[in-house]
This record gives structure tokens, C-alpha cells and sequence, in this order.
């Protein structure tokens, strides 16, 4: 579990909130999301994330929590979203609520090592239709170590700004925390 929670750290290392004014385009979205990281932590994410990706976040893993209840979904519900979380709860919440949960706990799990990023550089952009994939490299300090990551960022327009999709390696992280937190339940049973 605890490899996996690193793996949350960075890979939501360089995206992340709000500035005074709203950012406008892909490169100052990427930029905010940076600040919001360093000012409040990885789940200032969600308020970067495109809401159709939130939504398919939370699709991924809210039916460990609300399908077949059971002593372990309780526990699985009560670890994630508070003492009074019911299936309910977790079905009507917002999915970037959703999603700020998710990351705060494994954020929690790893307490000496918050992500910060250091630098941003944006080094180029490409279009494809509606989308906007940038290309970034970024210096992470994770706890001691310092990183030097390069990765696409793809980006979607959203009102009069836009939003990041989530990348393949964020769903493989998904599907590896679910995995994880059915073999934690089944664990907390026995």
C-alpha cells in the first residue's frame, strides 16, 4: 500500500489551484496547478482535473465503497471519508470531492515526503483537435529526493480556461489503489 502511495505522490507531483485571477490557458493552468500543490497539497488537484475525468476517477473506485456493504466498505468508507460516510454519502459527493479524498489520505500516509515542485518548465505544446497536450519537465523534492520528471499533460477546454485529463499512468494508479484497498478490506476482516 505504501508503494502505491508514493506512486499517488508523484504522479500528482507537478499538477495542482487557485490563483487570484483564473487561469486562462493550458500553460497557466499548469503553471496554477504547481502553486496550488506546493500551497495546499496534492488534493488541490481536483480543482485542475476536467470534471468528465473526475467523474470517470470516481467511477473507478467508488463501487468499493458502495457496492456490497459489508464490516470492510464500512471501514473502507470510514478511513476515506470520515466517521459518518455511508454508501449514500459517497454516491451523492461531488467527484471532485471525491477525488480531493481520495488523494488526502494517501497524501496523509506519507507525512515526511509532500511533494513540492521546485520548478516547472514548459517546453512545448501540441494540438489535436479540441486538446492541448503539453510537454513539461518538472523538479520534484519528495520528502529527500529530488526528481527530475518529464511528462505529457493533456488538457481540455473547459468554460473559458482549461482542464487536465487524467494520463494512463493515473488510471493504472487507480486500478493499483483499488487493488490495494480490496486486499486491505479483506485484511481488516480477518
Amino acid at each position: 500500500m505504501r508503494t502505491c502511495l508514493l506512486a499517488v505522490a508523484l504522479l500528482f507531483g507537478g499538477i495542482c489551484s487557485a490563483n487570484a485571477q483564473a487561469p486562462q490557458t493550458p500553460e497557466e493552468v499548469s503553471r496554477a496547478s504547481a502553486e496550488a500543490t506546493n500551497a495546499r497539497g496534492m488534493a488541490a488537484m481536483a480543482d485542475f482535473i476536467h470534471p468528465d475525468e473526475l467523474q470517470r476517477f470516481k467511477n473507478t473506485l467508488a463501487p468499493l465503497f458502495i457496492e456490497n456493504p459489508s464490516e470492510s466498505t464500512t471501514w473502507l468508507l470510514r478511513k476515506f471519508f470520515g466517521k459518518d460516510a455511508t454508501a449514500e454519502t459517497v454516491r451523492k459527493m461531488p467527484p471532485a470531492v471525491f477525488m480531493a479524498n481520495v488523494v488526502k489520505l494517501a497524501e496523509s500516509q506519507m507525512p515526511d515526503a509532500e511533494p513540492r515542485v521546485d520548478d516547472l518548465q514548459i517546453l512545448g505544446s501540441v494540438r489535436e483537435g479540441e486538446l492541448i497536450h503539453l510537454v513539461t519537465r518538472s523538479a520534484v523534492t519528495l520528502g529527500s529526493a529530488q526528481l527530475t520528471k518529464m511528462e505529457v499533460v493533456s488538457m481540455k477546454p473547459y468554460g473559458d480556461s482549461w482542464r487536465m485529463l487524467l494520463s494512463g499512468d493515473v488510471e493504472s494508479m487507480s486500478r493499483a489503489i483499488r487493488a490495494g484497498l480490496e486486499n486491505a478490506a479483506q485484511e481488516s476482516t480477518q
